[in-house]
């Protein structure tokens, strides 16, 4: 279990501008709290194979000083997630030689930025789905070579606001788009 008091914690809110941009600045609020659960779990499936997981539940909420045109001036803290999973399967050989792992995270939707002076209602990033597949080889106990591959779901990240009018609207699409990477290490 854990609780947080956070005095003048900085958000990310939008500067009043036209309604095709968004420019965000980094402002003080007054107070915030967020408190919640945590979860973790390891087991041992046999053979070198091991499942964990971790899971947080949790809730927040910022409040802003009253005349600064905020839309709403009690709201969750930005970038918090009532839930966050992240969970895997892995695999570390017996002669410490490889590992692997399959890792599969999630979060919940999430404050953007706080709206403010635009009839709008506060952005949300939209929940994400995310599964990594890592690979390593500790060839000699001075190389070690990693292959990763990253997002293979190809899942997007999408910011959405709900309009004056209740529509939601949105606001950002972003391409993560599925990484390949591959690393050697040499240590001496």
């Amino acid at each position: 279990l854990f609780y947080k008091d956070i005095a003048n914690p900085i958000e990310s809110t939008n500067l009043p501008g036209s309604d095709d941009d968004v420019i965000l600045t980094f402002e003080n609020s007054l107070s915030g709290e967020i408190y919640g659960l945590e979860l973790e779990m390891l087991y041992d499936i046999g053979g070198g194979f091991f499942s964990s997981s971790n899971l947080t539940l949790s809730d927040s909420e910022i409040v802003s000083p009253d005349g600064l045109g905020y839309t709403n001036s009690t709201r969750p803290m930005t970038g918090q997630s009532e839930y966050v999973l992240n969970t895997q399967i892995g695999f570390d050989s017996e002669d410490g030689k490889h590992s692997a792992s399959l890792v599969y995270n999630l979060f919940g939707e999430r404050l953007f930025f706080a709206a403010r002076n635009t009839g709008h209602d506060d952005a949300y990033e939209q929940p994400f789905n995310s599964l990594d597949l890592t690979y390593s080889w500790y060839a000699t106990d001075n190389i070690t070579t990693k292959v990763k591959l990253g997002n293979i779901l190809n899942e997007e990240r999408v910011f959405e606001q709900v309009s004056a009018s209740g529509e939601a609207v949105e606001i950002l699409k972003q391409q993560v788009g599925t990484s390949f990477s591959l690393d050697v290490k040499f240590t001496y």
